[in-house]
């Protein structure tokens, strides 16, 4: 029969190869692990391309149906909300088809021998002990250029198929014989310091003349067939691909390998490159630019290092809506949380990844050590739409509790090699998910017995640390505890999702998930910030005995206490994300005035373009800011938390509201003269207009987005604008 004449095509999950309608015709391969040609007679060939196609085919079916769940999951995040029948039942069969190609694919797959021996699956003694997946490149072109990656499982291959092996020379495994070694020394580092790399690579020259020297007793077995007249060129092209995937990782991921050991031909390497479904039945040339595509949303993938990068959103793109029980005893909502992280997998533990249907994340007591991450044997449940789910933070979260895994992939563990982050979004309307926190690998300290199953934050180092159960970021498929890490960049994010907590959640319920001290940190960090005149980002505080040293003294000095003043006047928005403690404590801080306070023209207001600066009264920029820190109060109710914390360091204990409000107007009022009315400041009096203006409590919807006074309506009480006491304002 003539030749084919070359096809072209891309890879896709579904094979588009043009069937061979001819006989079957004799087929050399050659075996790269065990550096083995092999050669198939027209009956062991027909039977060889038989099992790889059904291989290719289930891989190829199950890679197609997660590609096609993860498409409908993402249009259903949006019609989950307005017609969550008609998303269940896009979604529904989706689910189904992933779970039915798994089943195939496990069924194939469920002989699989663990931790198989390199090299040994052609003999004979492993043969009856031992299934592993081989990856073989056929050596004639049968009409298409290139080569193709063929993977069949090793109990499929007839004893009486002839093998020729390269020529081992030195090396314990002829595999070895045609990996070039390099070795570099890196640049030296400040201390002179250098290190030494070792890489391997395919020798394509020494591969070929290896071949060279068994071409004689191959032909003479295969007379009147040309089936190795291309496989110089087959040999060198594969040698090529995989050499070039390691200098050029796709998706920019190079800098993740820079430590890379070089071409892998085990058989965990051959188990993963398969898992990646670069066996399309009959489609050739699956290294060039068109692999991404394959695995384009599963896997980065490294070829020639069997290593690839899966990016997921855990549990889905929307993540879990965090609730609790609020002061009204209703449903509240912390917006929603999500963990967005990176999987640096290889060999065996990459391929659990690709052949089960779901992950399972294991953390418990894997914590110091590094996380287990698998394959689940697990049927995929649609439990929640899309954006729809959501957990009760003040409750225990239970563990997943998953089946058994395949046999080949019991009980691997792939250690320190997740990257990741914890996003936020908050529920205010048209706010994107935003970082506050990165997840910790090695994390020994755990939350304490008070935080079993609940999310925690605790403070250590200069940082502070969440714990939470795994299936509160994860959902189903996550055991144990996790931890992150709040970073000083990150504080900023971190401080409006705990003070959405504080607002509406029970505060007994809300202490019970944070540390006392790192509470106490929380509300100390802002107002170092402002005496210092600096974001919140920059400071590093590491111990809470420290920073209140650092308050006591800087707020001892009145030049801090004018820092803070301006700060607030400059920015009041600066206090929207504090704590009723924080404002209490920076209103104490800002009344703690002596003679030189009084004296210093900074805190008068002397702008004589200002309608201000002619109303009588002292210390009127010292007084503004007060007003200032009243500026994101929410309510009555809000107002009193703040008076019942007037203490120089924040949350150091609590008096009567009144109480502190009379002390709080008693300084407001110093040097006004009531008689003059509006050519007095009579702020003493504003400040009792400020809180019968709030709203009550009850008429907050505990999900609108936190509102400031109107700057208007500020104006008015600062003494900016003429003013009075019968003058309408709403909050």
């Amino acid at each position: 029969m003539a030749e084919q004449q070359p096809q072209k095509g891309k890879t896709s999950n579904t094979p588009k190869g043009i069937p061979a309608k001819a006989k079957a015709s004799p087929e050399l391969y050659f075996h790269p692990d065990s550096g083995t040609f092999l050669l198939f007679e027209a009956k062991d060939n027909k039977l060889l391309e038989q099992e790889q196609t059904f291989l290719s085919q289930l891989m190829e079916n199950q890679l197609a149906a997660k590609e096609s769940l993860e498409n409908i999951a993402d249009q259903c995040l949006v019609l989950a909300k307005t017609n969550p029948r008609a998303a269940e039942m896009k979604l529904k069969p989706a689910y189904a088809k992933v779970n039915e190609t798994t089943e195939k694919l496990r069924e194939a797959l469920k002989y699989l021998t663990p931790a198989v021996n390199d090299g040994k699956l052609l003999s004979a003694n492993t043969k009856s002990s031992a299934i592993g997946i081989m990856e073989l490149i056929p050596m004639s072109k049968r009409g298409a250029a290139g080569f193709k990656m063929t993977y069949v499982r090793s109990d499929k291959i007839a004893n009486h198929v002839r093998k020729y092996e390269l020529s081992k020379g030195d090396t314990k495994s002829a595999s070895n014989s045609f990996l070039k070694k390099t070795v570099t020394t890196s640049t030296p580092d400040a201390n002179g310091n250098t290190k030494e790399k070792t890489t391997y690579k395919i020798d394509s020259e020494k591969l070929l003349k290896q071949f060279s020297a068994i071409k004689p007793s191959i032909k003479s077995s295969i007379a009147g067939t040309d089936i190795i007249k291309n496989a110089d060129f087959i040999l060198t092209d594969w040698a090529k691909e995989h050499n070039k995937t390691l200098e050029h990782a796709l998706d920019d991921i190079n800098q993740m390998y820079k430590d890379s050991s070089g071409v892998d031909l085990s058989a965990q390497a051959q188990l993963m490159r398969f898992s990646r479904g670069l066996s399309a039945s009959a489609d050739y040339n699956p290294l060039d630019k068109q692999l991404n595509a394959k695995v384009k949303g599963h896997a980065s993938f490294v070829l020639g290092e069997a290593k690839g990068e899966f990016k997921k959103h855990f549990p889905d793109k929307m993540g879990t809506e965090m609730t609790y029980p609020n002061k009204s005893g209703k449903e509240g909502t912390l917006g929603h949380i999500k963990a967005v992280i990176t999987i640096a997998a290889a060999g065996s533990v990459g391929a659990s990844l690709g052949v089960e249907a779901g992950l399972l994340v294991d953390w418990g007591g894997k914590t110091a050590k590094g996380y287990g991450i698998r394959g689940a044997n697990t049927k995929l449940e649609l439990k929640s739409l899309p954006g729809m789910q959501k957990s009760n933070i003040s409750l225990p979260v239970p563990d997943a509790q998953l089946g058994g895994e395949l046999s080949a992939f019991a009980g691997l563990e792939a250690s320190l090699n997740l990257a990741g982050t914890i996003e936020w979004k908050s529920p205010e309307e048209n706010h994107d998910f935003k970082v506050f926190a990165k997840l910790m690998p090695g994390i020994t300290l755990q939350a304490g017995a008070g935080a079993s199953g609940k999310f925690y934050i605790t403070f250590v180092k200069g940082k502070f640390r969440i714990f939470c159960k795994a299936g509160l970021c994860w959902g189903a498929g996550a055991k144990g505890s996790i931890g992150f890490d709040v970073d000083a960049g990150l504080l900023v994010e971190f401080m409006p999702m705990f003070t959405h907590m504080l607002r509406n959640m029970d505060y007994i319920k809300m202490v019970e998930l944070m540390a006392p001290d790192a509470f106490e940190m929380f509300c100390m960090l802002p107002i170092l910030a402002l005496s210092a005149g600096v974001q919140i980002s920059e400071l590093a505080v590491n111990e809470l005995q420290d920073a209140l040293i650092i308050l006591q003294n800087d707020l001892a000095q009145e030049s801090k206490r004018v820092k803070l003043m301006q700060s607030i006047n400059n920015d009041p928005d600066k206090l929207k994300f504090t704590t009723p403690e924080t404002k209490g404590a920076i209103i104490a801080t800002l009344m703690n005035s002596s003679i030189w306070d009084g004296i210093d023209p900074r805190n008068q207001n002397n702008d004589l373009t200002t309608f201000n600066a002619y109303k009588w009264g002292t210390l009127k920029r010292r007084k503004q800011a007060i007003f200032n820190a009243l500026m994101w109060v929410q309510s009555k109710s809000d107002y009193e938390n703040v008076m019942q914390h007037l203490t120089m360091t924040p949350g150091a204990g609590k008096d009567n509201w009144k109480t502190n409000q009379q002390k709080v107007i008693n300084f407001l009022s110093g040097s006004e003269i009531k008689w003059m009315g509006n050519f007095s400041t009579q702020y003493g009096e504003k400040i009792e207009w400020l809180y019968q203006n709030l709203p009550d409590r009850k008429s907050i919807d505990p999900s609108a987005p936190l509102k400031p006074i109107p700057r208007s309506q500020m104006d008015k009480y600062l003494a900016f604008v003429e003013t009075t006491h019968n003058s309408t304002m709403t909050a």
